[in-house]
């Protein structure tokens, strides 16, 4: 015979469980608030253990809006768990768009990398791109501008530059297309920058349409002459 957590007999089978759910029980023992609607959810079970969870107030309050002193079953501390995944994944991919620009698709890879779940990082992807934190059109433009006016690359050559980032092709060549069409830049002026500088002593028709080749722009020079 053994003693559940009441005191009470309890009986023993070889076939069925009879162990006392309410042993399996945590307690909430503090429910602290944090600056951003954030609250830290203290749990403690039978044995004395602590767990803290970082939980958002809203999540908290939809999801079992308990006080302190009450108990935590299986599924309270399942939503504190997740709740918790998915705020560490947001913090994690702050502190990863903070320190660099990174396309969706890079901050997922690497936010996979750092061990969080795939549904916990779906959270924090979301949550930077619905808080204008992730614009990736704005990065895309800027880096496209970059390129084409500084480092004087052609559309072909910026392209496949960028697409290793992370970014869609056909979005960095629709944003190419309209800083043409707005005259941010001029494709004919930085080719002939470029063979200014590359080709300081002149070249023929041969040399320069290599070089803008290499250089992401149409063969035919004719249109930069």
């Amino acid at each position: 015979m053994t003693w559940d957590c009441r005191g009470q007999k309890q009986r023993q089978s070889p076939f069925f469980d009879f162990s006392c759910n309410r042993c399996n029980m945590s307690t909430i023992v503090s429910i602290k608030k944090e600056n951003g609607g954030m609250l830290v959810v203290t749990t403690r079970d039978g044995d004395g253990k602590r767990e803290h969870y970082r939980i958002s107030e809203r999540a908290y309050r939809e999801g079992c809006d308990l006080p302190v002193g009450a108990e935590a079953d299986d599924d309270v501390t399942s939503l504190l768990s997740r709740e918790n995944g998915h705020c560490e994944a947001l913090r994690a991919a702050l502190r990863i768009i903070g320190y660099s620009d990174n396309s969706e698709s890079r901050l997922r890879t690497k936010l996979i990398s750092k061990g969080y779940s795939r549904e916990a990082v779906a959270y924090a992807v979301r949550e930077v791109i619905g808080r204008g934190y992730l614009d990736e059109g704005r990065q895309i433009e800027i880096a496209v501008l970059n390129l084409a006016n500084r480092e004087f690359l052609g559309k072909y050559k910026i392209i496949p530059r960028l697409a290793t980032k992370g970014y869609r092709a056909a979005d960095i060549s629709r944003v190419y297309s309209a800083l043409v069409s707005r005259g941010d830049i001029d494709e004919s002026k930085n080719a002939g920058e470029l063979i200014a500088r590359r080709l300081p002593n002149g070249g023929d028709r041969d040399e320069v349409n290599a070089l803008l080749h290499k250089y992401g722009y149409r063969e035919n020079f004719s249109d930069y002459d």
